[in-house]
């Protein structure tokens, strides 16, 4: 990673360009990010990163922002706001396992594959996370812009995903228990799939749904809104 934060706190990064277009022979794992946040093995807390650029991630390389922390080593207190996501390998803003409260808000992605996931790998919840006002303009050739799924057997909770505009591609949740998703706009892009556009499924509970505006755009017919 260009810039990891181990065993810290009271990290605040601001107004950088990170560029990962000088990597070569990026690791089969996808674990080259532009920001690691956490490695589940040591606690860090009180990050913010504001006011970046994320850009020229070679393919099969990582995230732009990574954030994994485990049962013992949490990442506690994260801000990610006010950045620019536009042109990263995996996902703009890759949420992994063992955060708590954490606040991804107000930015701008593009040309990611994800552009935003909380995508739990191991039995370890993510607790208190907003995703809240973002603008994703999706280019990825994977339908999905936003993919909040906890783990199966152990979800995520509180996870709060509000205002945002999510446009040309698809939204998943699962994994979470006392969640929301509220006043979001979502269109589908030309991608055809049996799925919904936003599709909730596997172990959700107490999740209200309120305000969404969904759409299925021309040339995409298959499947449902949601």
């Amino acid at each position: 990673s260009l810039i990891s934060i181990i065993g810290s706190a009271k990290i605040k990064i601001t107004q950088l360009r990170l560029d990962g277009a000088g990597l070569t022979n990026p690791a089969a794992s996808r674990l080259n990010h532009l920001i690691a946040v956490g490695a589940a093995s040591a606690d860090v807390s009180d990050v913010q990163i504001m006011q970046c650029t994320f850009t020229g991630m070679v393919a099969a390389s990582g995230d732009g922002v990574h954030v994994l922390g485990d049962a013992a080593d949490l990442v506690t207190r994260i801000w990610v706001k006010n950045n620019r996501f536009d042109g990263c390998s995996r996902f703009g803003i890759g949420i992994e396992q063992g955060c708590n409260n954490g606040w991804f808000c107000d930015n701008f992605l593009t040309n990611c594959e994800t552009d935003i996931a909380l995508v739990a790998t191991a039995a370890v919840a993510n607790n208190g996370i907003q995703i809240r006002g973002n603008h994703i303009t999706h280019t990825g050739a994977v339908r999905h812009a936003i993919r909040i799924e906890g783990d199966a057997g152990t979800p995520s909770q509180a996870v709060i995903v509000a205002e945002n505009v999510i446009l040309d591609g698809f939204v998943t949740y699962s994994g979470v228990l006392y969640g929301n998703a509220i006043n979001n706009i979502v269109t589908s892009g030309a991608f055809a799939s049996a799925d919904a556009v936003f599709r909730v499924f596997g172990n959700v509970s107490y999740l209200p749904i309120h305000g969404n505006v969904i759409v299925r755009a021309s040339g995409s017919s298959v499947g449902p809104c949601m």
